[in-house]
């Protein structure tokens, strides 16, 4: 399957409920819509969690491949080059809350996602020569955008009554199928050339890989721009009170880390 159409499944699966919960209103419906409509913000926060933790996850493996196979960096500066994913996560998961008290729940998370879908738009530049300086910045954009993964239970179930344990599922869900679509998308392209390339035309091959890269960012860009889509559709745009996590509920740590139900 092409990159195209592996993108237009992927958005496609993720509007289901959101657009299925549309059908539930009024009376006389199948009680599955009925719910999708009563519980759609708790759907929708489901799915933009999932979505990002695809895009995340995904972002980290490709670059790894593509900053050694075709930027040349040694293994020891790929780690220093994504450490960004780490500081942007941080980032997003203390800025995120304030924006949402003022702004609205749904307005804040689709900023996040638009940021995070800027980065992916950087990286798929055709200029990108995946160096170390050409990924800092759009890495740092994508993780600060999926802060929302980071989020304090508290501030999830506040605004859109998601469960923590909900959550974590489909962070799970996500990165499980972010890596899967992402190297998928590359092994491909790989695969078309076998396993062994000649020295004499690794240029091309570097090139030809390349362009399998730009695709997953593709998908990563449509990835995030169809949670932003979904979060203003389904998520409270009324200002969300946050004052940090539920002890009660996580312990004290953000939904998916130790000590969190479900972890």
């Amino acid at each position: 399957m092409s990159a195209t159409t592996v993108t237009v499944i992927a958005v496609a699966g993720a509007l289901v409920p959101s657009v299925l919960g549309w059908f539930g209103r009024g009376e006389g419906v199948p009680e599955l819509l009925s719910r999708l409509h009563r519980e759609r913000a708790a759907w929708g926060a489901y799915t933009v969690v999932a979505l990002l933790a695809a895009g995340l996850s995904g972002v980290v493996l490709v670059l790894t491949f593509a900053l050694q196979t075709v930027g040349g960096l040694s293994p020891m500066q790929v780690g220093w080059a994504l450490l960004p994913a780490v500081a942007g996560v941080v980032l997003g998961c203390l800025v995120l809350p304030g924006l949402a008290a003022r702004l609205g729940l749904g307005a804040a998370v689709a900023g996040a996602c638009a940021v995070a879908a800027a980065g992916f738009v950087l990286l798929g530049l055709p200029g990108t020569g995946f160096r170390f300086a050409d990924v800092l910045l759009p890495l740092l954009l994508i993780a600060f955008g999926c802060g929302v993964l980071a989020l304090p239970v508290g501030f999830a179930r506040s605004g859109s009554g998601a469960l923590p344990r909900g959550l974590n599922s489909s962070r799970q869900l996500g990165a499980g199928l972010g890596v899967s679509l992402f190297v998928g998308i590359v092994t491909v392209a790989q695969q078309r050339w076998g396993a062994a390339v000649p020295f004499s035309r690794l240029k091309e091959y570097q090139a030809r890989v390349a362009g399998a890269f730009r695709d997953c960012f593709g998908l990563g860009t449509a990835l995030c721009l169809t949670a932003a889509a979904i979060a203003l559709l389904t998520l409270p745009r009324r200002g969300a009170r946050v004052t940090g996590p539920d002890p009660g509920v996580s312990g004290g740590a953000p939904a998916g880390t130790a000590g969190s139900p479900g972890s």
